[in-house]
């Protein structure tokens, strides 16, 4: 069963949110402990450094969201009731998503890259953050509508992509009572409506 779930496309989104996560974790937590404990971050008084990291900490926060919004999509294409949808699902489309949107999110961010800057907030006190004005204002817009849209998306695909197998799996049911010659084609759709639904509670 394991292997099955390695073989199913949506894997492939897991794995790039699982490395989308760790580039988060090593960009933002792991310099945080080490400023906190021994009071070393170059990137207080580099600007490349400042400028990088803090590219980086909002672009893999905003990939991670991205991937799993992929992986929900790919969940109701798989899981639809219409043979034509369940073949869009391809590995094709699942890189040319992952490779197309890591790019257009790394260009949305760039901005990143321009307009931040090491700022003093306290004696002996700096901070690598975006200049003040326009700049702060748009990336707290931006935050703002990208959170809960995130969220809300990945609930609707979820529950879209349930509410398809609970269809696929009364229409295994129907075929089953209707024709017991039938049980083997039954089993197997019943079967793959089951590695769907694990997916599916993964996502959820």
């Amino acid at each position: 069963f394991k292997k099955t779930l390695r073989k199913n496309l949506c894997s492939i989104y897991f794995i790039a949110f699982n490395i989308a996560n760790f580039a988060y974790i090593c960009a933002s937590l792991i310099p945080l402990i080490i400023d906190s404990g021994y009071d070393i971050d170059p990137s207080r008084f580099n600007l490349i450094l400042c400028r990088s990291r803090l590219d980086a900490i909002v672009l893999f926060n905003c990939l991670s969201a991205f991937y799993l919004i992929l992986a929900s999509i790919d969940q109701i294409l798989v899981t639809s009731r219409n043979a034509r949808t369940r073949q869009r699902s391809t590995q094709r489309l699942v890189y040319t998503c992952i490779i197309g949107g890591t790019l257009f999110w790394s260009l949305f961010h760039i901005h990143a890259l321009i307009c931040s800057t090491p700022q003093q907030i306290s004696p002996n006190t700096y901070l690598c953050y975006y200049q003040p004005g326009f700049h702060v204002a748009f990336v707290c817009s931006y935050a703002l509508i990208k959170e809960p849209s995130s969220l809300l998306l990945m609930v609707i695909c979820g529950l879209w992509a349930k509410k398809n197998i609970r269809s696929t799996t009364r229409r295994v049911g129907v075929a089953v009572d209707v024709s017991v010659t039938k049980t083997d084609g039954a089993s197997t759709e019943n079967s793959a409506a089951s590695k769907d639904r694990q997916m599916v509670l993964m996502l959820l």
